[in-house]
């Protein structure tokens, strides 16, 4: 029963009363209106109705009228408290307790409450400690399976808002062999510099929408219950937000996702983008994703290898070829679609972007299709992470990869099929390319998925790279320094400054 008091004072301030408890595990002061209202415990039965005494030297301790001491009974009488010295002296005495003679209720000074519960001294501190540690543990296992990272602010200047929207497919593709039907539409998410954000729903990472984590289940494997509070995430975007209105046009940024993503994945890059003056747009093509959702309510899941094996007969290869071909095509329907946009007196977007300066990333098998497109448009820029090389021959990907590229690479990419691929291709390029290799990173970490869940780090699926708080903008950062060269005009030394500064990036030309 030792040592759980440290002061107990009650003292009247003219009418004002402080009572102040500082026990081992809580303190409680409060300021009471008269000097009759004395705070009240939980855990007794019944209110002192006589003088109290202390049990210890058996000396009144207190000089009052009948009071409500400790549970409320009945309006309090008027009277006027004060501890004698006998109680100062021996509060901290072995035998703490005040003993009521008239009701033979003691109180032992030792009980302390915590989240509603009493917890007698008999119990002993290392069983308190040890379900107090029980509880801590429960809730640092649940921040740790259900984080909410928000998105860091981007360093651009500009506030960024969000819009989705829905492009005409106008040649869905055929597949035999399988039970789908491309659909006619494509969805589009956008982001760009905005204006006057306040009033605006900030848009959380992922929709809320069970259609999704229902997708990511099947795409990761993992339950969907470790993805549902990912919409309680805060991003930087503000849906709907009025684009900015200055003199400036944006340069465009098309992102190519890599097979089975979505373009939320890729939210950080966007914002980084957006915030920098860029309009950025995410394809998000049905059957290629991990999940498409459009406002009639159809559903499209990722096909994975069922798409493959139901193309025409052939190779590997032929089909990367004839899927990339396909694909690519979205790209040409989007910049359509954004000229008309950009002509339509009536957009929101109005004469707003720059429709000669578009860039395109690609990740993974997004970085296939940049590929792939850029063999009939010379001169795109492209930033290019662990893209497929698969499907092309030594002499078309030294013709692609002749216009300006960022070729960014994880460890794991550089050891397949595609290091291979790459150290065949000719040094001499019509343009100055880049060569970022980054240690300790996986190729799904340029996907954001070491934010979907810790588990993934836990079991090998990321690299040890995206561990630190400022890994995803240094990626961002990179893509960024690239295209502000090319599409800005500004100096590229800000990327070697960049790599300079990062011990896991390791920047070349070739």
């Amino acid at each position: 029963m030792g040592g759980c008091i440290t002061s107990a004072i009650v003292v009247d301030f003219g009418g004002r009363t402080t009572v102040d408890v500082q026990r081992g595990f809580i303190s409680v002061q409060r300021l009471f209106p008269r000097a009759a209202d004395i705070a009240t415990w939980r855990g007794l039965r019944q209110p002192c109705v006589l003088t109290w005494f202390c049990q210890h030297c058996d000396r009144r301790c207190f000089s009052a009228h009948c009071v409500q001491c400790f549970i409320p009974a009945s309006p309090p009488a008027e009277g006027k408290l004060a501890f004698s010295r006998c109680c100062l002296s021996c509060i901290t005495s072995p035998n703490r307790s005040w003993y009521n003679l008239e009701s033979r209720y003691c109180l032992d000074l030792c009980d302390f409450f915590w989240g509603g519960a009493i917890l007698k001294s008999k119990v002993g501190y290392s069983t308190v400690y040890a379900i107090l540690g029980i509880l801590l543990g429960a809730l640092a296992l649940l921040n740790y399976l259900f984080p909410l990272n928000h998105m860091p602010s981007p360093d651009g200047p500009h506030s960024v808002g969000f819009r989705s929207f829905e492009v005409t497919n106008p040649e869905p593709i055929g597949v035999s062999g399988i039970d789908y039907s491309d659909s006619a539409k494509i969805r589009l998410d956008i982001w760009y510099p905005a204006d006057g954000v306040s009033g605006y729903e900030r848009k959380g990472w992922i929709n809320n929408d069970p259609i999704i984590f229902e997708g990511f289940e099947v795409m990761t494997g993992y339950p969907k219950a470790l993805f549902e509070h990912l919409y309680k995430v805060r991003t930087n975007s503000f849906i709907g937000a009025p684009p900015l209105r200055d003199s400036s046009s944006w340069p465009i940024v098309i992102l190519l996702l890599g097979w089975s993503s979505i373009s939320e994945l890729h939210t950080s890059l966007a914002e980084s983008l957006a915030s920098s003056g860029y309009l950025v747009v995410g394809i998000e093509h049905p059957g290629a994703c991990a999940v498409v959702t459009f406002s009639d309510g159809s559903v499209y899941y990722f096909l994975g290898n069922d798409l493959l094996d139901g193309l025409l007969e052939g190779t590997r290869e032929n089909k990367l070829r004839l899927l990339s071909e396909y694909l690519s095509r979205d790209i040409d329907y989007v910049i359509e679609f954004l000229k008309e946009m950009n002509e339509d007196p009536h957009s929101d977007f109005f004469e707003r972007l720059n429709m000669e300066g578009i860039g395109l990333y690609g990740h993974s098998g997004g970085g296939c299709v940049a590929i792939r497109y850029s063999l009939s448009n010379e001169g795109v820029p492209m930033v290019l992470a662990d893209p497929t090389l698969e499907g092309f021959t030594i002499e078309e990907l030294g013709s692609g990869l002749s216009n300006p590229v960022l070729l960014m690479t994880s460890s794991e990419w550089e050891s397949g099929v595609n290091g291979r691929f790459l150290s065949k291709i000719s040094e001499a390029s019509a343009k100055q390319n880049y060569y970022l290799s980054i240690s300790g990173m996986r190729h799904v970490d340029f996907a954001m998925v070491r934010n979907l869940s810790p588990l993934t780090y836990f079991f090998g699926e990321t690299g040890k790279f995206m561990n630190s708080k400022d890994a995803m903008n240094r990626l961002d950062s990179a893509v960024k320094f690239f295209f502000d060269s090319i599409l800005f005009g500004r100096s590229v030394e800000e990327l070697f400054k960049l790599s300079d500064s990062v011990p896991e990036f390791s920047l070349s030309k070739y």
